[in-house]
């Protein structure tokens, strides 16, 4: 059989990729559960903190530009071990702490907390895991394996919203919290069997908030490639989330539909990232500069075609591709960022670009708003198709050129 059906025998090939796409898997779940419960407690009861529960969850993100720093000067295993361990111990502890039925304010800020302290780990742990990746697994293998670990992922958010919107029901939110700890627990046992030599790493002391810090910024200088792919990240986010804002009203005006046409388009994308993920390896019969330059390129077609069509199943067709194409660029995109960076520099590099890209966040829902007061809603698609475009042509003229070894080496 070829090769490139064999995305799921690296579980089996490789023992340490198995236990960090495992312990990864679980504690994704377990967030995504946890974060249902939360956002259904406060909107229940506290609905004005909604807002503040936002906040809490977007400010972390974008430390990651800090937290990708860290990751570069330690060892990445110990460090994503403590991240769990710690996060594990605070939810636990907090679910002792909450009494009775729990629906208070005291309760409400508490769990919002709770997703905070989850969140900031996160700044951390999200650019750990990716320069962790080529230390566990072979450079032919890192495409299978990003591949897998966002279908992991996928799986367990989709899994996590089931199952949160069904335990929010029968337990209380200090159960909630009690299993998601446990989520944590595993998957710190799980990077504790990962079998990695010391990485001699510099131990992060009084530096990390003085000016060796910011000078961290020299990686634009460093890693040439983020000057253009930064900008255009930040723009793809932003107007990709307006048009996952404006979909229900998008489906109802271009199409007619109803709140089950909304359901079966988000699980038509849903389905379409999942069979992206797995399938990637298909793309290896392409350069790998060129096939995440083809992918978006894909996705950006699909976007431009459907702000054309009225025609509600060609919509949810195209939807259903462009949600292949999204997650099919993201594992290529991500092997490609590992690839033409420095290994010193790839937490920097994941840090910088997890936490750029979220600066644009916020200005999704204006932009949202002003597409909806002022302007048709295909707009958002075909703005997002364009920047979809533009990124594939940066991929395919200034990501050609894999970095040299001694570049490597002295980025170390």
């Amino acid at each position: 059989m070829d090769e490139r059906w064999h995305v799921i025998t690296l579980v089996r090939r490789n023992g340490d990729f198995d236990k960090l796409t495992f312990g990864l898997w679980l504690s994704t779940l377990g967030d995504a559960t946890l974060y249902i419960g939360v956002v259904w407690y406060v909107a229940r009861l506290e609905p004005m903190y909604l807002p503040v529960l936002g906040m809490v969850m977007l400010i972390p993100r974008i430390l990651t530009m800090v937290g990708g720093w860290i990751v570069d000067q330690v060892d990445l295993r110990k460090l994503m071990i403590r991240l769990d361990i710690l996060r594990g111990v605070c939810l636990l502890g907090a679910s002792f702490i909450l009494t009775g039925s729990g629906t208070d304010v005291r309760t409400t800020f508490l769990a919002i907390g709770c997703l905070a302290v989850i969140s900031l780990g996160d700044a951390m742990y999200s650019p750990a895991t990716m320069a962790l990746l080529p230390e566990v697994l072979k450079q032919e293998d890192l495409l299978a394996g990003n591949g897998l670990l966002t279908t992991a992922n996928h799986l367990a958010r989709i899994g996590g919203q089931v199952v949160g919107g069904l335990t929010v029901f029968v337990l209380p939110l200090r159960a909630v919290l009690r299993l998601d700890a446990v989520t944590f627990g595993v998957s710190a046992v799980m990077l504790m069997l990962i079998r990695l030599g010391a990485l001699n790493r510099l131990e992060v002391g009084k530096k990390v908030l003085t000016r060796e810090l910011l000078s961290s910024w020299t990686i634009l200088s460093r890693v040439p490639w983020l000057k253009v792919v930064a900008p255009a990240s930040i723009a793809i986010n932003i107007f990709f989330s307006v048009t996952m804002i404006i979909l229900p009203l998008f489906i109802r005006r271009a199409y007619g539909g109803s709140a089950l046409a909304y359901s079966v388009f988000l699980s038509a994308w849903s389905g379409g990232q999942i069979l992206g993920s797995l399938t990637v390896p298909f793309w290896k019969r392409f350069k790998l500069h060129k096939a995440t330059s083809y992918a978006a390129f894909l996705q950006g077609a699909c976007f431009l075609i459907v702000a054309l069509t009225h025609t509600l199943w060609v919509g949810l067709i195209l939807f259903a591709v462009a949600g292949y194409a999204n997650s099919s660029s993201n594992a290529l995109k991500n092997t490609l960022f590992i690839e033409r960076t420095p290994q010193g520099l790839r937490g920097r590099t994941f840090g910088f670009l997890g936490g750029f890209v979220q600066i644009g966040a916020p200005v999704a829902p204006l932009v949202a708003s002003l597409i909806i007061a002022k302007y048709p809603l295909w707009t958002a698609w075909v703005v997002t198709g364009l920047i979809s475009l533009t990124l594939g042509a940066i991929y395919l003229i200034f990501m050609e050129r894999p970095i040299a070894e001694s570049d490597s080496r002295a980025a170390t």
